[in-house]
């Protein structure tokens, strides 16, 4: 079962993104680890480029998060998840995570850019436009103030691919669940 990025008990999320010449057996190693005190669920995914990997962990404090990070094998950024907008409901095929970064912190361009798009989808879905395979989008805004993530959820690689078009965007990447473990 993978995380549920709308859990109330999560007060932090750390995401991180990597390569690896050896994306199966670094996957097979990370589940084999217990989860570290405090880590409320984790989620590895591997990129359909066949080297790009992700990590998705849920934290019950910052401060266990952040000593998970100060010693994690992979660069971890922290991440507060400010808004989500459960579309339907299934098992996510595909996990697709959207990046957004500014060279300057600034909160409030952070919660300004995501309400924006909330706004944009909410004038779309009054015009009739639907999605077909988007099951949920959850905005992550980065704890320096610099970047915002959406961890977005489709139903398939397909879906995805029918809403952006088969070309590749240095914006996102998209992820196949690898393995999860909640408490």
């Amino acid at each position: 079962m993978l995380p549920d990025p709308t859990r109330a008990d999560a007060a932090i999320t750390l995401i991180g993104e990597w390569t690896s010449t050896d994306p199966t057996a670094e996957l097979d190693r990370l589940a084999a680890e217990p989860l570290p005190e405090g880590c409320l669920a984790a989620a590895c995914y591997r990129g359909v480029d066949g080297v790009s990997l992700l990590h998705y962990s849920q934290w019950s404090t910052s401060a266990a998060a952040r000593a998970h990070a100060a010693t994690a094998p992979i660069p971890l950024a922290e991440y507060r998840r400010y808004r989500s907008q459960v579309d339907a409901t299934g098992p996510a095929g595909c996990v697709v995570i959207a990046a957004i970064d500014s060279p300057i912190p600034d909160a409030r361009w952070q919660r300004d850019f995501v309400d924006g798009m909330f706004e944009a989808g909410e004038q779309a879905e009054a015009e009739g436009v639907v999605i077909p395979g988007l099951l949920a989008a959850h905005f992550h805004l980065s704890a320096d103030g610099t970047g915002v993530r959406n961890y977005a959820e489709w139903t398939d690689v397909a879906a995805h691919q029918a809403f952006t078009g088969t070309g590749h965007s240095p914006a996102w990447k998209r992820y196949l669940p690898h393995h999860a473990r909640t408490l």
